[in-house]
């Protein structure tokens, strides 16, 4: 059935991103579709992302291709999921995603943390499966480790909005840190007290 998950977020994504309907993804499909979701990226992490999608070099990302891109993927956004889901239930809650974000050092509202976690809550059950935590990571910017991922995926669903309501500056330093998984590992007991923001459901 996970499996099954998977595919299904993986078309739907593709069959977005296929704009001209084709069953292929141009270049600029694919940059479009990072646009319509507010990823930012700049030319280098772009033509980065195209060649790690466009195995063949043949300026055209077939639906296999795009498959492949996912699977190697895969495995790194699901260690960034176990970090961030602390009882280890399979599924993230809107208290689990605030911890994991406040780690990464940033400071969220509650507005803040009920818009994100709408949008990436697309069965609207008031808790987020891995299906729909991948489905929000796939297409950022490639990060060679789960700290690097999950610093982008926080500064997308939180920083840099595309509604525009969010004006948290930008206080993580990549570069700097420490690792955020070795942060979240270790918060143990501490992140049990840390329970005052917000509600179960977002």
């Amino acid at each position: 059935a996970a499996a099954g998950g998977a595919m299904n977020s993986r078309f739907r994504l593709f069959r977005d991103l296929d704009s001209d309907g084709d069953g292929t993804l141009s270049y600029k499909e694919v940059e479009e579709g990072l646009r319509r979701r507010g990823i930012a990226v700049s030319d280098d992490q772009l033509r980065s992302m195209l060649g790690e999608l466009d195995a063949n070099k043949d300026r055209r990302i077939s639906a296999s291709e795009f498959d492949a891109f996912c699977d190697r993927r895969r495995a790194n956004i699901r260690q960034v999921f176990r970090d961030v889901d602390a009882d280890g239930d399979e599924k993230i809650d809107s208290k689990e995603l605030r911890r994991a974000v406040e780690r990464a050092g940033l400071k969220i509202s509650d507005e803040q943390l009920r818009a994100a976690f709408k949008r990436m809550d697309l069965d609207r059950d008031g808790r987020l499966s891995f299906e729909e935590f991948e489905s929000t990571l796939m297409l950022l910017p490639h990060g060679a480790n789960p700290e690097a991922v999950f610093d982008a995926f926080a500064h997308r669903a939180f920083v840099d909005d595309p509604d525009g309501f969010m004006t948290m500056p930008r206080d993580i330093d990549t570069g700097r840190r420490t690792s955020l998984s070795a942060h979240m590992r270790t918060m143990g007991d501490t992140a049990a007290g840390d329970d005052t923001a917000g509600d179960d459901t977002a």
